[in-house]
């Protein structure tokens, strides 16, 4: 069983191993929360996240460091997994996100092109219900943006 795969290796003597799913469980109700999180918290700071993400990789364990968007992109991950594509916009190439999965090995694309800024803000407030005045009066206090303004 999973939870099993996850205690191998994790090297804390007091977690008790023979209990079961269920005494875990129980466990984790008996001690306060905070007190669980600060061990566990205090544990991960031991190591790299490399390091945590070889472990439990070996373990079979189904985990990963959290990583910010320069990781991500830093990482080849994106390229691997064809989850960018290069975009014309008025500005120029852009690389934008795909759906985020394949499905019979095609990427989904952007349906359109990226709208300049303003594009259809018109369009927008009006199937809202403004009226041109309005939208002119939100334009010029620049609580939005029309084209070419």
């Amino acid at each position: 069983p999973t939870h099993e795969r996850q205690d191998e290796g994790q090297g804390d003597p007091d977690q008790p191993r023979d209990a079961g799913r269920g005494g875990r469980v129980a466990c984790l109700r008996e001690a306060p929360f905070e007190g669980q999180q600060a061990a566990v918290e205090a544990t991960l700071l031991t190591r790299t996240t490399a390091e945590w993400d070889a472990q439990f990789a070996e373990a079979a364990v189904v985990a990963g460091g959290v990583r910010d968007l320069l990781e991500v992109l830093e990482s080849g991950q994106p390229e691997a997994r064809r989850l960018l594509t290069a975009v014309d916009s008025a500005a120029g190439e852009v690389q934008v996100t795909n759906a985020g999965y394949l499905i019979n090995d095609r990427a989904f694309e952007p349906a359109a092109d990226i709208p300049s800024l303003g594009q259809h803000t018109e369009e927008v407030l009006r199937s809202l219900g403004h009226d041109s005045a309005s939208i002119e009066t939100l334009a010029k206090n620049g609580v939005v943006a029309l084209p070419g303004s």
